[in-house]
This record gives structure tokens, C-alpha cells and sequence, in this order.
């Protein structure tokens, strides 16, 4: 039985190991972080029709597929009485 659980636990561990190597060395994206060759807004700041920020990202994972403008987007919101309009932020994307 120990030799059992000792094989499962080397199995379980391997396969862990790779997948990790393999997300964390093969698979990328292009720009490497939120920056302006990236951005886009919609809609008309505090407008009943709504608006918002989008980032495009061009993504390549390690058996060779490439996802090209994979959008994020989010919608902004108005604060106080004034309209202020407030943009959502976007972190680095990580795998």
C-alpha cells in the first residue's frame, strides 16, 4: 500500500510540475502590460447610452494557437452630482 501512494504522489507531482512549466514558459502575450497601444473607449462619458474602456490583448499558448484581439472590457460609472466619469483599471494579465 505505502508503495502505492508513494507512486501516486510522484504521478500527481510530476504532472503538476508540468503543466506549471509549461504555463509559465510557453504561453505569452503581446503588450505585457495595460498601456495606450492597447486601449479603446466606447460610448459617451456619463450618457444614458453608457461607456466604458476596453484593452485588446494578442494571446499565444504553448501548442501553437494564437487568440488575436481578445477584448477586456468594463464599464465606466459617474460619480457625485457633478458627472464625474470614472474609468475601470486593468491589471497585467496573468496565466
Amino acid at each position: 500500500m505505502r508503495r502505492v501512494l508513494v507512486a501516486l504522489t510522484f504521478i500527481v507531482g510530476s504532472a503538476s510540475a508540468t503543466i506549471t512549466i509549461l504555463a509559465a514558459c510557453g504561453s505569452t502575450f503581446t503588450p505585457s502590460q495595460p498601456d495606450a497601444s492597447n486601449v479603446s473607449f466606447y460610448g459617451t462619458q456619463c450618457s444614458t447610452g453608457g461607456f466604458g474602456k476596453a484593452h485588446t490583448w494578442h494571446l499565444y499558448y504553448t501548442d501553437g494557437h494564437e487568440t488575436a484581439a481578445f477584448q477586456v472590457s468594463a464599464a465606466g460609472t459617474c460619480n457625485n452630482s457633478a458627472q464625474t466619469p470614472c474609468y475601470p483599471g486593468f491589471d497585467t494579465p496573468v496565466w
